[in-house]
């Protein structure tokens, strides 16, 4: 074991890293440290050069080593043999992190320090034969995968595809933090990247934890191919491989690029944008509501998809609905009532909120029934809320199903709620109506449910309640307010009444001979409505 410095100056505000980085000199083979401090940023780096490669992976696997991350402070970690024959290649990390001038310790048992390349010109040489070596590895995979996608060899695309992005993050590992990790899959690297590079997060979504949604796609068409399944399965998915295939890529390039200025002047400049992202509008009735939205659901994402008015002679009594897309994780149904509650109660009425609130694997794993609406409503500006810059956008689908077979089976379904309502509506006896409340809220629901699926390309909301279901028929049918009176013939609370019967409860409606007659004008009048609707969108599978 080689003798260390008993007193160490690390040049590091916080007071625990830098402790525990002292120890680390004294407990490991340590040859050279080195302090960056990128300009304009909080954070800072740190290269520590090991004597060998199994004190280097011991070290790099310590718990404090990761948390530093999360306290603005990256730590890079490799082996002596691993830089100097990363700086033959051309590696630009190594001869960035390890420049003499960032140097804050050195062992005293080290006679030279890890030799850089001494001149501009011997740099540039060795990076770009590096750099010459990326870009050629990466035309040979892709000109492969041309030529199975033009076969319709989707699988064995995607095997290509695969082994593309382990080329790219070889790269990235080499260039972020100077060592790879070969024996650990797709997702793990991928994962410890983001340590480094957050952007990352916006490339893939996540399936769990653990996995990313669209590399499980494609190892599983890999897996259905070598299995003797069909080989175009998960073809829907090819756009989105090759949009997250070119991203990567980018990073690479950029890394290069950033590497190339970095060098050249000798001086940092910011790994890690950390800007902080906040509403665009300045309404400050639509402030508080986003106030509240973000405080009860701590979601991901926010887009506002619409914005209505109700107009009134008093300025003062002028009402708003606010339509929101709301992606985050454990949004239900009870957690958003209790936000529409207290944000009507805080307006004193004037202000309400419709909120369509997904996951962001729900929205992925449901984009064949629900891109074409969701398109419409993820833009850039519509987004109001983000928590942090790199959440990581939809991978779309290259088409879209059009599913006649869900649209016919719904739509007979809600017709014959709608004529089971009727029935029983005609053969009541004595005056027993044990029943006919509840099917009338329910024919109601499924018809509104039935007009947004129809009139909003195939999606299918959660179980939200009335109120939210029919403002979301007005806002893909503005025309359907007309008919919104006869809610109020029959209740001023029409809304509230049609939850209530959609819930069991020990109580027996009612109604009188007025109120029936108003019900039925309703449903006849939404089944109209959704006849003309599904005709007019041919939803309807014929039938010979």
């Amino acid at each position: 074991m080689m003798e260390t410095k008993p007193k160490i100056s690390i040049p590091l505000d916080n007071e625990v890293i830098r402790n525990q980085i002292s120890q680390t000199l004294h407990e490991f083979p340590v040859l050279q440290l080195h302090m960056l401090k990128p300009e304009n940023t909080p954070s800072a780096e740190v290269f520590i050069l090991m004597k060998n490669q199994k004190d280097a992976e011991t070290l790099r696997a310590r718990r404090w080593i990761s948390r530093a991350a999360t306290a603005g402070v990256f730590i890079h970690i490799s082996s002596h043999h691993k830089a100097v024959f990363q700086l033959k290649l051309g590696n630009p990390f190594f001869q960035y992190y390890a420049d003499p001038s960032t140097m804050v310790w050195m062992n005293d048992e080290v006679d030279k320090p890890l030799k850089t390349h001494s001149t501009k010109k011997a740099f540039k040489k060795k990076l770009n034969v590096f750099k010459e070596k990326f870009y050629h590895d990466h035309d040979l995979l892709m000109t492969e995968v041309h030529k199975f996608h033009a076969g319709q060899m989707y699988a064995a695309a995607f095997q290509n595809y695969l082994t593309l992005f382990e080329h790219h993050v070889e790269y990235l590992e080499n260039l972020y933090m100077g060592c790879n990790f070969f024996d650990s899959d797709l997702h793990t690297r991928l994962r410890q990247l983001t340590r480094f590079i957050p952007q990352l997060q916006k490339v893939f979504v996540m399936k769990n934890e653990q996995t990313f949604y669209l590399i499980s796609k494609m190892e599983e068409s890999v897996s259905e191919a070598e299995d003797g399944g069909e080989s175009d399965i998960w073809s829907e998915h090819y756009g989105a491989v090759k949009l997250a295939e070119s991203k990567l890529y980018r990073m690479v390039t950029d890394r290069f690029s950033e590497f190339s200025h970095l060098v050249r002047f000798k001086k940092s400049s910011p790994m890690i944008n950390h800007s902080a992202n906040g509403a665009k509008s300045t309404e400050s009735l639509f402030e508080k509501v986003l106030k509240t939205v973000i405080t009860k659901l701590a979601p991901e994402e926010i887009y506002l998809f619409h914005r209505k008015e109700i107009f009134s002679p008093n300025p003062e009594e002028k009402q708003v609905i606010y339509y929101l897309l709301v992606i985050g994780d454990g949004i239900g149904n009870s957690a958003i009532e209790d936000i529409q509650h207290s944000v009507s109660d805080r307006s004193n009425g004037r202000t309400t909120v419709v909120i369509l609130g997904h996951s962001r694997l729900y929205l992925q794993n449901n984009l064949y029934k629900h891109q074409r609406m969701m398109q419409q409503i993820i833009t850039a500006e519509n987004k109001v809320y983000q928590s942090n810059d790199f959440h990581p956008p939809l991978h779309w689908h290259d088409a879209v199903w059009d599913s006649d077979w869900a649209s016919d089976m719904n739509y007979r379904t809600v017709k014959d709620f709608v004529a089971q309502y009727f029935n029983l509506r005609h053969h009541v006896q004595q005056d027993n109506h044990c029943g006919l409340a509840q099917l009338f809220a329910q024919s109601i629901m499924r018809l509104l449910r039935m007009y947004v699926y129809a009139a909003l390309p195939f999606y299918m909301p959660h179980h939200l309640n009335t109120f939210s279901i029919w403002k979301l028929c007005v806002y893909a049918d503005p025309s359907m307010e007309k008919i919104e009176f006869l809610f109020q013939k029959l209740s001023a609370d029409f809304y509230k009444l049609i939850d209530y019967y959609l819930k069991y409860s020990d109580s027996i409606a009612r109604s009188s001979s007025e109120e029936l007659v108003i019900m039925d004008e309703i449903l006849n009048t939404l089944t109209e409505k959704i006849d003309h609707l599904v005709k007019e969108k041919k939803l309807i599978v014929k039938t010979t």
